[in-house]
């Protein structure tokens, strides 16, 4: 078996004081989104190390998803239920956000061209982004379905995919 070890490219010090909770590549590798328990997200250039813009909320971030079509866009999970949409336009950053789930932690999502997922506890919410990024709902599934290995303990969410299949282009893993 080949040896893997880790190298050190730069450090990213200096945004967060707290736990980091998520990571996630811009869809061009361009940049990485870092998100932590005390709310903040950093974005961090991946060529010169450089830190790029901070977005600031109120409680902590559990999630991060880009858009697949942009390095300008992405989403974010947080620990309230709050979904929030962040775009950067030039030098400006727009970030609007809405209770995507009541109470409910997001603490996973995954996206296609349209479709959006948010995920957290024992709920997972499908939602519709259009061209426009009007975002509307689609379905939900509140309980996870039971099998004989956990009829009696919940089926928690703790992770999010979007995949092909040879019967449909749009098929969720949960």
């Amino acid at each position: 078996m080949p040896q893997v070890a880790y190298l050190r490219s730069s450090k990213l010090a200096g945004a967060h004081a707290s736990v980091i909770t998520c990571l996630c590549l811009s869809p061009n590798g361009l940049f990485l989104a870092v998100g932590s328990l005390e709310g903040k997200v950093s974005v961090w250039s991946t060529k010169t190390g450089r830190l790029f813009f901070v977005v600031e909320g109120p409680v902590p971030v559990l999630s991060l998803v880009w858009k697949p079509s942009s390095e300008y866009e992405f989403f974010i999970g947080q620990s309230n239920g709050t979904l929030v949409h962040v775009h950067i336009r030039k030098h400006e950053i727009y970030a609007t956000g809405f209770s995507a789930h009541s109470d409910v932690p997001i603490e996973s999502l995954a996206i296609n061209e349209c479709y959006l997922a948010t995920g957290g506890c024992n709920e997972v919410h499908v939602w519709r982004v259009d061209e426009h990024l009007i975002i509307s709902p689609l379905s939900q599934l509140h309980k996870s379905p039971a099998i004989k290995l956990n009829a009696q303990r919940p089926v928690l969410i703790s992770g999010l995919h979007w995949i092909k299949s040879s019967h449909s282009s749009n098929v969720l893993v949960v």
